[in-house]
């Protein structure tokens, strides 16, 4: 979105957003809720659980060597470890809408405005949807 200088609103099936409540799915971290049913609630697990995501967020920073990416084939300059670009979502704020039931889990209270859980996405392949055709202009900018 940098490159093109266009707006970015992320969406994606499961958690990626920092919370205190539950830790990174990837993270292989025993899941411990934070409610007022769990006696472990304390500092060190809401602190624990936001590092996985952190944590998670530099490993693949790192690992996909994005900075050379952004110079390579993007355009755009390397930034400086004090710019944190694996947090660059996070700490900007970028619109993130999650795709699963908020009965199966809810939005995180801990997460801002710009972050919703919005419910399972699913092609309409029988009813009214699947006889969609976008519009002219529409269809031309999704091919490209």
């Amino acid at each position: 979105a940098s490159a093109l200088g266009i707006p970015l609103h992320m969406a994606f099936p499961q958690p990626w957003t920092p919370t205190d409540e539950y830790p990174h799915p990837f993270a292989n971290k025993s899941f411990e809720k934070n409610d007022n049913t769990v006696v472990q609630k304390t500092a060190s697990l809401h602190v624990s659980n936001r590092y996985t995501y952190q944590i998670f967020d530099e490993l693949t920073w790192m690992g996909l060597q994005c900075n050379r990416w952004r110079e390579a084939v993007l355009n755009l300059p390397k930034l400086r470890l004090t710019e944190r670009g694996a947090h660059l979502l996070n700490d900007l704020k970028v619109p993130f809408a999650y795709m699963w039931s908020k009965s199966l889990c809810p939005k995180a209270p801990d997460w801002g405005p710009h972050v919703d859980v919005v419910g399972t996405l699913l092609h309409d392949t029988i009813g009214a949807g699947a006889e969609y055709q976008p519009d002219a202009a529409l269809a031309a900018f999704l091919q490209g």
